[in-house]
């Protein structure tokens, strides 16, 4: 996981009395943590970063074909030409080195605070009281050394001061416990080289505050916390959602007490896988909105979100996903930031009441179309045709009673194909002897569930039994969603 990564220009002079005016710091303190929801009350941690990151200077990139490794004069393409040679460092912060190559920057702003390529004297100076190692390194050093402008009789060495720190935690309730047990709320002073000194340092505080996070079943009280509600779960853990239908998504655990509402932004989207959290996962794409950029939320506080109908088909999965970004500013250079990922994964599915939209006539009534009614009269409910994958609307589209199966142990068994992808419970009602008809549900004295797949449903007899003893009806139940 990338913590979010502020690249706005601030100007320090306004905190920093001793800076230039043209100086330019920032620094961000970032917790980054990522969950999936596999059921009403249960999360995964799937990881965290901690990233501490401060740069002095900068160097205003111009459109042009980046890097170059010779010098190009003003064009249409590079209006400005390569006016910069980069000798040593990584000046787009994209992890590549861009050694003794050329780019076309339109500025640059030296460092005038923070001395550059000195790591080891970047320190975590003092924090609440936490599991947080102390030293807290090593930092990497990203400066950069770069001359501007080469296409110019004057050209001049900068040097951009960067420094980056990370934290990497696993997945799992024991990575988990680790964050939250290092990365405490409360004050944070960093310490950084002074420029031109030898042993002066600058020290740079921030404030870490509340951030919504998701329900903890280790914690007393594991209800209180972020979670998606309602809703329908299946046995893997997948929220089942009708296409065929408005499907509204509510959660809850984002609220005045840590979510900044002129701040912070919630983003929203469904991707077709979850996004990569370390390196080796499986790439994540946007599928909705149609647009394939997350819609942004007018209001962070906002705890539902109504998905309209036919974007997707029974069948389909995907990955819901409620992003919160903070880039809170502290002082006129630090930022508290943050990235909280909540994810739960879907299972698309035709519920009755899409069939009651997509197999019935329009205009039919809710009375007609009840699942206990017998639309076309032919002697087969509405949900049991919904079951059976008949034509509720044709007298003669029926489907055949089950079948007794005398087993080769003396057991026997009746066995239905399940449509595929629909909210519903099957069930059978056996007579004996051509007595009433019995439901069958979960620890019956005779009768036991033997499969219950995504295809099959059969149930058979505890003990040898006669075949021709037994007759049964599907007894399918509605799944509300």
């Amino acid at each position: 996981m990338k913590p979010l990564t502020v690249r706005a220009a601030l100007i320090a002079a306004a905190a920093l009395s001793a800076a230039p005016v043209s100086a330019e710091v920032l620094f961000q303190f970032t917790s980054a943590k990522d969950y999936v929801q596999l059921g009403s009350f249960t999360t995964a941690f799937r990881g965290g970063v901690l990233n501490v990151n401060v740069r002095d200077g900068n160097a205003i990139l111009s459109p042009c074909p980046h890097p170059s490794p010779v010098v190009i004069q003003p064009n249409l393409l590079c209006p400005l030409g390569t006016t910069g040679f980069i000798a040593d460092g990584d000046v787009d912060n994209d992890g590549i080195r861009d050694d003794l190559s050329f780019w076309s920057l339109s500025d640059v702003i030296p460092a005038f605070l923070i001395e550059p390529f000195q790591p080891g004297r970047c320190l975590l100076s003092s924090a609440p009281p936490s599991d947080l190692p102390r030293p807290l390194g090593p930092f990497l050093d990203e400066g950069a050394v770069m001359f501007y402008n080469v296409l110019t009789a004057t050209v001049l060495q900068y040097n951009i001061s960067w420094y980056d720190f990370n934290r990497i935690y696993p997945g799992g309730p024991a990575g988990r416990a680790q964050m939250n047990d290092e990365i405490v709320l409360g004050d944070y002073i960093f310490t950084f080289p002074q420029i031109n000194t030898t042993n002066r340092v600058l020290p740079i505080g921030v404030r870490h505050y509340p951030t919504p996070e998701a329900i903890d079943p280790a914690n007393r009280y594991p209800l209180l916390g972020f979670r998606f509600t309602g809703g329908t779960w299946d046995a893997a853990g997948n929220r089942l959602l009708d296409p065929y239908l408005t499907s509204s998504i509510t959660w809850t655990g984002n609220d005045a007490t840590n979510t900044f509402p002129a701040v912070d932004q919630v983003r929203l989207s469904i991707r077709d896988n979850l996004p990569p959290v370390n390196v080796g996962d499986p790439a994540s794409n946007v599928t909705f909105p149609p647009s394939a950029t997350p819609l942004l939320l007018p209001n962070p506080l906002t705890q539902q979100y109504n998905i309209p109908p036919f974007f997707y088909a029974p069948g389909d999965v995907g990955f819901f996903q409620f992003r919160l970004d903070r880039a809170l500013g502290t002082t006129a250079i630090a930022f508290d930031t943050a990235v909280r990922l909540f994810h739960f994964p879907i299972r698309f599915v035709k519920s009755y009441e899409g069939f009651r939209i997509i197999d019935f006539p329009v205009g039919t009534n809710t009375t007609q179309s009840a699942p206990a009614n017998d639309f076309d009269g032919d002697g087969q409910s509405n949900v049991l045709e919904f079951a059976m994958g008949t034509n509720p609307n044709n007298a003669g589209s029926v489907s055949a009673a089950p079948v007794a199966v005398q087993n080769l142990d003396g057991t026997v068994s009746f066995t239905v194909t399940k449509q595929a992808n629909i909210a519903l419970n099957y069930r059978f009602a056996v007579s004996f002897l051509g007595g009433p008809l019995t439901p069958i549900a979960p620890g019956n004295a005779v009768w036991a569930i033997t499969e219950d797949s995504n295809t099959t449903y059969t149930i058979t007899t505890l003990a040898p039994a006669l075949a021709a003893d037994f007759t049964a009806v599907v007894s399918p139940t509605v799944l509300t969603l």
